[in-house]
């Protein structure tokens, strides 16, 4: 799966006081694993298991520093 933030950021105003701004943007994911095994209908035959790892965000936090 992939996410997409499209977001247009502008620097300071002239009379601000400042000259730039460093832009963040911090992801917090859950991450874990999983396994799956089963049995085949009508077949009866088992499979598995099958192994793996997923990695899902779940929140982005964005801040700002001013520059000087």
């Amino acid at each position: 799966m992939t996410y997409t933030i499209e977001k247009t950021y502008t620097g300071p105003s002239i009379d601000s006081g400042y000259v730039s701004y460093v832009f963040w943007l911090t992801p917090f994911v859950n991450r874990g694993t999983w396994t799956a095994k089963g049995t085949g209908v009508p077949s009866g035959d088992e499979y598995g298991p099958y192994n793996g790892s997923y990695e899902e965000p779940t929140k982005f936090v964005e801040w700002t520093q001013p520059i000087k």
